[in-house]
């Protein structure tokens, strides 16, 4: 009775340290985040979702100042109006951000390093997954 009440909470507690949100290691260290300038393009690829889903989305982000303004397109309409949205760097040289592409909810969540941002879209019907390289640098 004692051995799977102790499983149990030890589970418990090893679980209750976990981060739920998908992200990376920055390879950054704290004076190289503090002066972080630069844009990362690419795109993203669906990970999970129906049919409505766009299979992929084309990524622009720019960093300056601890702030991010990113934009994205669905990849099959290049010249539509992009979506665009503004957040922080987060203090580990991660970023969380609220997007509406196409007039649904998402939450944009990554990391930057030196040379490219790993992240995730997630939403109710739609996840991406993106890796965009660093083009240039201030």
């Amino acid at each position: 009775m004692i051995r799977p009440a102790f499983i149990v909470l030890l589970a418990a507690a090893l679980l209750a340290g976990c981060d739920p949100r998908f992200i990376y290691e920055t390879n950054l260290s704290p004076r190289e985040l503090q002066a972080l300038t630069g844009t990362w393009e690419g795109q993203s690829a669906l990970s999970k979702g129906d049919k409505a889903c766009p299979a992929h989305y084309l990524w622009f982000l720019r960093v300056a100042n601890g702030n991010v303004d990113g934009s994205l397109v669905d990849k099959e309409t290049p010249n539509a109006p992009r979506t665009r949205f503004t957040t922080f760097l987060d203090y580990d040289g991660s970023m969380t951000a609220l997007v509406r592409p196409g007039g649904w909810d998402a939450t944009v969540r990554g990391t930057f390093q030196r040379d490219v941002f790993i992240g995730e879209s997630t939403g109710p019907s739609c996840n991406h997954r993106m890796r965009l390289r660093r083009t240039s640098s201030s």
